[in-house]
């Protein structure tokens, strides 16, 4: 893990993202991702370092928000966990919401559902640029991803929308 956190550095990249929603993030421990995180921040030095703080449940999810900020994260990746009763759009705006408030770091919001099953319309997600502060990004991983990205791309534009076209989309396929 270090050593790939070092090879990045090296490479000049402009920073990584650690325990995101694949792989085995989603099986480790607090205290592994702790562990993993602390790591990350010491070998990144000055490359900004986000980390994923998915969870179920939007206390966790903030929780860990808060630890990974406390840790040194200079951004948290946060995409909404497939719950038993899915949540309504103003729960799904509420979710980022608490997340926002126990942070004062930028948040990425995720929208992945090929690993959540959570499908995140681009109104809600313009909805949720505009009405939670903190969110800083959207990492844009469903499909078709490009009439996607241009139809968010013209809600955050729209100044009947969400009004914030300084919000940076990523896209991750």
């Amino acid at each position: 893990f270090s050593k790939s956190i070092q090879f990045m550095k090296d490479c000049n990249c402009s920073g990584v993202t650690v325990v995101g929603v694949l792989g085995e993030s989603n099986r480790l421990l607090d205290s592994e991702r702790e562990k993993l995180i602390k790591e990350a921040v010491h070998v990144a030095g000055d490359m900004p370092v986000c980390v994923g703080t998915s969870h179920p449940g939007t206390r966790a999810t903030r929780d860990l928000s808060q630890m990974a900020e406390e840790l040194g994260a200079s951004a948290v990746m946060v995409t909404p966990s497939r719950e038993p009763a899915p949540l309504t759009p103003d729960k799904m705006v509420e979710y980022f919401q608490k997340v926002d408030e126990g942070i004062s770091i930028p948040i990425v919001l995720q929208d992945h559902p090929a690993s959540t099953q959570v499908n995140m319309s681009m109104d809600l997600v313009a909805r949720i640029c505009g009405e939670v502060k903190g969110v800083s990004a959207v990492k844009m991983e469903s499909l078709p991803s490009p009439p996607k990205l241009q139809q968010l791309r013209q809600l955050l534009e729209d100044s009947e929308g969400a009004n914030r076209p300084d919000v940076a989309l990523l896209v991750g396929l």
